[in-house]
């Protein structure tokens, strides 16, 4: 049994990927030089990732059997061929909600303590340059409470943050309230926008 994995990034799970298969199987990568359609051809299961899956890839995969998208997404992926196939179109929701919070808390420390700016001023032994600000107090807006959307709400409670959030079923009054207690400053930054698995499944 042979794997492609088609993302232009994440590598290092091809590895990890390889080592927990049976024997007999293999995994590789897509070398993205060559079109996706000649890298299927001896394919039995596609790991999209990022990639696009078209109805030409599909078709190019005689052997394929199984399309198992890593994570939540698979709006990228055309349906058409593969269940006139009968080829199953997996993903795995809600494996990485945990990983893609912190991520998003991650970058909005970042922002806020300017750390590109304050790394390269702590190398020059240059200290509080540039200054940040807390987020302790401040007010974040969370479009999509799913998975991540609520993994990121916990997290920035915890740093004594206000959390207000706008879910799937939000009316148009919902959202003009959202946006209305929004405090003005915030909305230079916008809010996050946190979809849950559910419609990035879709």
């Amino acid at each position: 049994m042979r794997l492609l994995f088609c993302g232009s990034g994440w590598l290092p799970f091809i590895d990890i990927l390889a080592a927990r298969l049976p024997p007999g199987a293999t995994v590789g990568g897509w070398d993205r030089r060559t079109p996706l359609t000649a890298a299927v051809a001896d394919i039995d299961v596609l790991l999209p990732s990022d990639a696009l899956i078209t109805p030409e890839v599909v078709e190019a995969a005689p052997r394929l059997r199984l399309i198992q998208q890593t994570a939540a997404g698979t709006e990228r992926i055309d349906r058409t061929v593969a269940v006139a196939r009968g080829i199953p179109i997996c993903n795995a929701p809600g494996m990485n909600h945990v990983a893609a919070a912190e991520t998003a808390l991650y970058l909005l420390l970042a922002l806020a303590h300017r750390a590109p700016l304050a790394a390269r001023s702590f190398a020059q032994r240059e200290l509080g340059v540039p200054l940040g600000i807390e987020l302790c107090g401040r007010t974040l807006g969370v479009i999509g409470m799913g998975r991540v959307g609520s993994a990121v709400a916990e997290r920035a409670r915890a740093l004594g943050m206000t959390v207000i959030a706008l879910g799937r079923a939000a009316t148009a009054d919902d959202r003009a309230a959202f946006f209305a207690s929004t405090p003005r400053r915030s909305r230079r930054c916008g809010p996050a926008r946190c979809w849950s698995t559910s419609r990035a499944a879709r």
